[in-house]
């Protein structure tokens, strides 16, 4: 994302990230249920906590295609947007999630995997800047490509777009706080993928 204004439709896409960690979790929450009386089973003494949800939305994104960039020096990055195994429980997790985001929300998630090439983001990021083009919605994209591509300006300042609230659960704290410099921060990491968990 770059640094030209926000068009409504590219903010709405935004807040869809909220969304997708959203159907990540409610999934992994329905393993830790009964089949017999719905009631979650846990350790006799502890506590109950609400969970921690997106505000709800009746928003129709009209088949919006949100793009995302997987970039990555390594061919075995993981591609938390494609369902290989459908009959494995991340397979199921990300067809799911892709599913409910195109009837619920009509958008439907797409993405360009450039593996192994060694500046393949910034190379796309710069162009996407220059060119004032919309190819991109979403960046994942290791910590050695994003930051020229930050200091070089072509990302927004999260802090800066409404209603993206990087205090949910669902974005990693410790990256929040320690990559925020003078209230700024252009880049995060959190439930959306599984990278920063198998790295």
């Amino acid at each position: 994302m770059n640094n030209r204004k926000i068009t409504a439709k590219k903010l709405l896409c935004l807040l869809l990230c909220a969304v997708f960690a959203l159907s990540s979790v409610s999934i992994l929450a329905s393993c830790g249920k009964n089949g017999d009386d719905n009631k979650e089973t846990r350790p006799a003494g502890t506590d109950t906590v609400a969970p921690d949800l997106p505000e709800v939305t009746t928003a129709d994104f009209d088949g919006y295609e949100f793009n995302v960039l997987i970039s990555s020096r390594s061919t075995r990055t993981p591609n938390d947007f494609e369902a290989k195994n459908t009959e494995s429980a991340f397979g199921i997790a990300v067809y799911t999630r892709k599913l409910r985001m195109n009837e619920k929300y009509g958008v439907n998630i797409v993405y360009e995997a450039d593996l192994r090439q060694e500046h393949a983001a910034q190379q796309k990021m710069e162009t996407q800047y220059s060119s004032q083009s919309n190819d991109y919605d979403l960046g994942v994209i290791n910590t050695y490509a994003v930051a020229p591509i930050t200091t070089s300006g072509y990302l927004y300042d999260l802090n800066t777009v409404p209603y993206l609230d990087l205090t949910k659960s669902w974005w990693d704290e410790t990256v929040v706080r320690d990559l925020t410099i003078s209230d700024s921060i252009y880049y995060v990491c959190g439930d959306i993928i599984t990278t920063v968990d198998d790295y």
